[in-house]
């Protein structure tokens, strides 16, 4: 990008889809600290190699766009196997639609966007606010990205 004669550049890495093998369900019944409903899995099959990952969902339509909606997460510990990833932030109820699009990140944009989180949830153990890395030349602050993702939808039934 050239702005008043002044070239910013960046790049990223178009990671392979990793694909959702399924959605599933669990139903949670109620307890003292928690209403009755369904928590949904995400089952993955995690290719050998770092993959990174990031979760967006859509219920009954609606993008989910709050922080504590954003799920990140990455392969440490699970290299090379099927993974079975609970979305704990909300349980839902008969009826409910839930798509799920995961996102695969290069380590780049997964550091970027793990970063912006920590920060904008006050997670940083900074004193003081600070920017994420930024990977554009120039001292420019802001994220160029590239990534891919596979989607699955569920609807909630008894």
């Amino acid at each position: 990008v050239t702005v008043d004669g002044e070239t910013y550049e960046a790049s990223d890495v178009l990671q392979p889809v990793v694909p959702l093998d399924s959605l599933t369900t669990e139903f949670q019944p109620q307890t003292p600290f928690f209403d009755a409903g369904y928590v949904v899995y995400m089952n993955v099959t995690d290719p050998v190699g770092d993959n990174y990952y990031r979760a967006i969902k859509k219920i009954n339509g609606e993008f989910k766009r709050e922080l504590g909606d954003q799920f990140m997460f990455d392969d440490d510990f699970t290299e090379g196997n099927i993974q079975k990833v609970p979305l704990f932030s909300e349980l839902y109820q008969v009826g409910d639609t839930v798509q799920i699009d995961l996102l695969s990140y290069s380590e780049k944009s997964y550091t970027y966007f793990s970063e912006l989180r920590a920060i904008a949830g006050g997670g940083s153990s900074s004193a003081a606010p600070a920017n994420p890395t930024s990977y554009w030349s120039n001292e420019c602050l802001g994220h160029f990205s590239v990534f891919g993702y596979d989607t699955k939808v569920i609807v909630i039934e008894e």
